[in-house]
């Protein structure tokens, strides 16, 4: 029989959960079973081991590049202009750090607003990091996914977008109570009136995270494009229409 199992949080100082792993696919493999390992790690690696077949499959790093271990990731995700209101991110990280929060904030994103929020970060001394435009959808949707909470402070917003990839990573957001995104968030993140962005994060904070995590991502799923296409389509009464083979050919 082939035995599949995946690792839930493997490390590389991992010690005693690598060892059971180990003599436990050994001891399978003794009786006549075929074991696999599925884990994570640097690289893509796939070999034949005494503890049975171990794939490894390249992790993501994007987390502990930017938060240590104990501390509460927040990201901002959007274009660095006046209408996003991104120092209310800022604003909302300086709080936190003063009521004693270990989080430390991601500014994923460009534009003519940037070097004036560096100055505010650095000038309070707050952990702030300031990626840039980041142009791959794979890393982008891994910062969302590796964050605690997301930050969408922007008052105007439409629909959002932004807000909700980072739901369908799996991350809760806190948003503007201004604009769309209280509607599309639903329950699946924090509406904020007025300027506590602080007070959003510490109330999602408050939520178990895999709850949390488990919401976002079940409210995503309710937004998927052909769901957009169909609303689009009944917006402008237009009927689906699914042209047959032969109609193709005609």
């Amino acid at each position: 029989m082939r035995i599949v199992r995946l690792d839930n949080f493997i490390t590389p100082c991992s010690g005693g959960l690598r060892t059971a792993l180990r003599e436990l696919g050994a001891g399978y493999a003794a009786l006549g079973h075929e074991p696999v390992l599925v884990m994570r790690g640097a690289a893509d690696h796939d070999e034949q081991t005494p503890q049975g077949r171990v794939i490894t499959l390249r992790g993501p790093v994007l987390r502990r590049r930017y938060a240590a271990p104990g501390e509460v990731l927040i990201v901002h995700c959007g274009r660095l202009s006046v209408e996003k209101r991104p120092h209310r991110s800022i604003d909302a990280l300086a709080r936190l750090r003063a009521a004693g929060v270990p989080a430390v904030l991601v500014v994923a994103g460009d534009g003519p607003l940037r070097p004036r929020l560096e100055r505010q970060a650095a000038g309070a001394a707050l952990p702030v990091a300031f990626t840039g435009f980041i142009p791959g959808r794979t890393a982008v949707a891994a910062l969302l996914a590796t964050a605690d909470v997301v930050l969408a402070p922007g008052p105007v917003e439409t629909f959002g977008l932004a807000a909700l990839e980072a739901l369908a990573s799996g991350t809760p957001v806190v948003v503007s109570g201004s604009g769309a995104l209280p509607e599309v968030i639903g329950g699946a993140g924090v509406t904020v009136t007025g300027e506590d962005f602080a007070g959003g994060v510490l109330t999602v904070l408050g939520r178990p995270a895999a709850q949390r995590r488990a919401a976002a991502r079940a409210h995503a799923e309710r937004f998927g494009w052909p769901a957009a296409v169909r609303g689009f389509l009944a917006a402008h009464a237009v009927a689906a229409r699914v042209e047959t083979a032969e109609e193709a050919v005609r």
